[in-house]
């Protein structure tokens, strides 16, 4: 590990060689099963934050699937191993980093870590903000299987009919209200004061009003009503 360090500390100096220095950590973790110390860590950190901005996507998630692997958090000693992944879900669906959720997903897995209602709840959300509709989809799949209960589940219908409604996919959110409506949703459900079911129809009468349709919008206003 140190021959290594050594090797990497004179690529790091060498700016502009990124490339060699990340060929020269996957050899020396993949292919040597070398697991790397805090030498190897603290540089790794420095060349992922200063020469960020020169890799291509390809080596900038190889550096970031390292750090995930081997540097999650360990700073943050009052979080559980699963609340530290969770917590970077979000924060990079704070940075809109949506590409490297998948990477975290991976690195959990990898680690047999079991997938609770509460990381795909994270992970839809997440998902959604960054419009990412098949993930987004698994996601919420993954969680009605998990909590059948559609009283539980009003608000992730909620929002994905938003990401339906953003898509303009009329079909897709047809037969969602179509299935809430299967599911016997409760029309007076409310959080905060706040009616769900106005909300869920005010969402796609807003979708038709962008459509120039007015009997969709009329339709469903009547529905509301009622």
């Amino acid at each position: 590990v140190e021959c290594y360090n050594a090797l990497l500390w004179l690529n790091y100096q060498n700016r502009g060689t990124h490339d060699k220095t990340i060929q020269l950590l996957y050899k020396m973790i993949y292919r040597e099963n070398l697991e790397p110390n805090a030498t190897t860590l603290k540089l790794i950190r420095k060349i992922y934050t200063q020469e960020k901005h020169l890799m291509n996507q390809s080596e900038n998630d190889k550096i970031y699937h390292i750090l995930l692997k081997y540097d999650t958090y360990r700073d943050n000693n009052a979080l559980n191993e699963k609340d530290r992944y969770i917590n970077l879900i979000q924060n990079l669906e704070m940075k809109k980093e949506f590409h490297k959720v998948h990477l975290v997903v991976e690195i959990m897995e990898s680690k047999n870590m079991k997938i609770d209602y509460k990381t795909y709840r994270k992970l839809f959300e997440t998902y959604a903000a960054g419009n990412k509709v098949e993930k987004v989809e698994e996601c919420f799949e993954k969680m009605k299987n998990i909590i059948p209960n559609i009283s539980l589940m009003y608000s992730m219908y909620n929002k994905l009919i938003d990401v339906y409604v953003r898509n303009r996919n009329v079909e897709k959110v047809e037969s969602t209200l179509q299935e809430m409506k299967n599911e016997g949703f409760p029309h007076n459900n409310e959080i905060n004061g706040v009616n769900l079911a106005q909300v869920t129809y005010n969402k796609i009468m807003k979708m038709y009003a962008n459509l120039n349709d007015s009997e969709k919008i009329e339709m469903y206003y009547n529905e509301m009503k009622n």
